[in-house]
């Protein structure tokens, strides 16, 4: 018989119950997935904003963080936070990476039987038409870069490029001296410095052609043209990056006088003159690197019904031809 007096076992606290990886885990591994897959740069930190936004805020709410435990309304939440605070246009942007973050999740891991993101619907984004610059700013922004110097002559080089062939500003930053041919007066894009991932030539105007070679010959010159490889673009420290072209245009901006530009905007330049000179949408889609005609039409859309009134008054009414 037991004696009472024996003192009773020690009760040991019941070891913490694995729930899964956490969404900082999983984040971890889907952006080895994105490298593995050679996903673009752009798409890895846009997708990887995403996750981790998303992770903070689940933290900073007390919500659990473990993939298999996130339901529907944790992401909603997430989704309402954003379009109180930020545009809809970065919810949605927000919306589409976790999306695909939850897809992985699910599909090619296995962790978790359904996404918790499962027929949810993006936010709605009215769409905005971009301005185009229009061509007195255009004119007044190179003639201030008119002068001789180096960055007068990169500046001018740089802008007429820009708008002559639509170039993104990544696009223009890779650019490497043998990608531009004077002679031929065209530009080589190459697959891997393209959105599209396709590499593309793209030929541009007289004008250029001769800004592009006085800046060329200026460059050989330039102190930091030893120390930057073939970089086509180069600056006082080196070779000149995405963030140093948006600074020379909103500087040319600033001294030209005119409204503050984003080198997008040049590249909706280049797609709106392109169709009103009467190029084929599919001869602008090519030169431009888009992937279908309807990303095209949106590059367009702001100056798309001066288009449709010019082709009208350039051939007889339908009344006319009767």
């Amino acid at each position: 018989m037991a004696d009472a007096t024996t003192t009773p076992r020690r009760s040991t606290a019941p070891p913490d119950t694995y729930t899964g990886p956490t969404v900082a885990e999983m984040a971890e591994s889907w952006s080895r997935s994105l490298r593995a897959r050679n996903a673009r740069p752009e798409t890895q930190r846009t997708y990887g904003a995403a996750v981790e936004q998303f992770g903070a805020f689940l933290v900073e709410r007390g919500m659990p963080t473990e993939v298999a435990k996130i339901t529907r309304e944790h992401v909603e939440a997430f989704i309402e936070r954003l379009l109180a605070t930020r545009s809809a246009s970065t919810a949605k942007t927000r919306f589409g990476g976790l999306k695909t973050f939850f897809k992985y999740v699910c599909e090619d891991e296995g962790e978790v039987e359904r996404s918790p993101m499962d027929r949810m619907r993006s936010p709605s984004v009215e769409e905005a038409d971009t301005p185009i610059p229009n061509p007195d700013a255009l004119r007044r922004l190179l003639a201030s870069c008119a002068g001789r110097t180096f960055d007068d002559r990169r500046d001018r080089a740089l802008i007429l490029l820009a708008a002559d062939t639509g170039l993104r500003r990544g696009e223009l930053a890779a650019l490497c001296v043998g990608d531009v041919d004077l002679t031929a007066a065209t530009v080589v894009v190459q697959a891997a410095t393209s959105k599209s991932r396709r590499s593309r030539q793209v030929p541009f105007g007289p004008n250029t052609a001769n800004a592009l070679a006085r800046y060329e010959r200026m460059r050989r010159q330039h102190p930091k043209v030893s120390t930057s490889q073939d970089a086509f673009w180069i600056g006082k420290l080196g070779p000149l990056t995405g963030a140093g072209i948006l600074q020379v245009l909103h500087r040319r901006c600033a001294s030209a006088g005119v409204e503050r530009m984003h080198p997008h905007q040049l590249r909706h330049y280049f797609a709106d003159a392109a169709l009103a000179s009467g190029l084929s949408e599919l001869d602008v889609q090519r030169l431009g690197g888009w992937r279908s005609a309807a990303m095209l039409r949106r590059y367009g859309a702001a100056h798309a019904e001066h288009r449709a009134i010019a082709a009208y008054k350039a051939t007889p009414s339908p009344m006319d031809r009767l």
